[in-house]
């Protein structure tokens, strides 16, 4: 009987302090990484926005950094959340176009205890240590509002992407050749617009 009891005992202290070791610190990731804008433009800046989460030490100060595509794009550092706070924090940067993935981490972890005493917090002491998020920034070539990905007409030159094509000028410019006339106003007139 006494080995029955036991055993649970010993299973119960070998995995406690396993489940106690890791912190409930770190980001909401039900909020994730998020902008200012949902359909942002290359070039355009935003507010990368995420939330940071203390629910274990009396304070909690952290370097939140973000990165683009595996680069580091700013940090900021969150000072003084007490025990309970939830902080929004971010960063400006101008998105380039393409596949785009933002990620945030924590760094310089510093806990107060409950005695009064500091400590530094690896990341693996950490919940939700690193989130990201995944999206495709288009470009506006024409401003118009509409991403060259939709717009058929990228330069807004009067003649479709397609038209373009057919002709071997460049949608992305107004006037392929550079000689003051649009790429349609010279085919209209019959002169070589590239």
């Amino acid at each position: 009987m006494r080995r029955i009891f036991l055993l649970p005992l010993l299973i119960s202290v070998l995995i406690f302090p396993t489940l106690a070791a890791a912190s409930n610190v770190g980001f909401v990731s039900s909020q994730g990484v998020s902008l200012s804008d949902t359909h942002p433009f290359a070039g355009q800046k935003v507010k990368i926005y995420t939330v940071f989460v203390n629910n274990t030490y009396p304070n909690l100060s952290a370097t939140v950094e973000f990165y683009n595509r595996g680069n580091k794009i700013g940090e900021i550092v969150a000072t003084n959340l007490v025990f309970e706070e939830v902080k929004q924090v971010w960063i400006e940067y101008a998105l380039p176009e393409g596949e785009n993935k933002i990620s945030v981490a924590l760094s310089n972890i510093q806990a107060t205890t409950a005695a009064g005493g500091t400590q530094a917090l690896s990341r693996e002491e950490i919940t939700s240590a690193d989130i990201s998020t995944s999206f495709f920034t288009d470009r506006d070539t024409d401003g118009d509002g509409r991403g060259d990905q939709t717009d058929p007409d990228d330069d807004n030159d009067g003649l479709t992407d397609d038209e373009e094509n057919a002709l071997g000028t460049d949608s992305k410019k107004g006037d392929t050749d550079g000689d003051g006339l649009s790429d349609k106003k010279e085919k209209d007139q019959g002169l070589d617009p590239k």
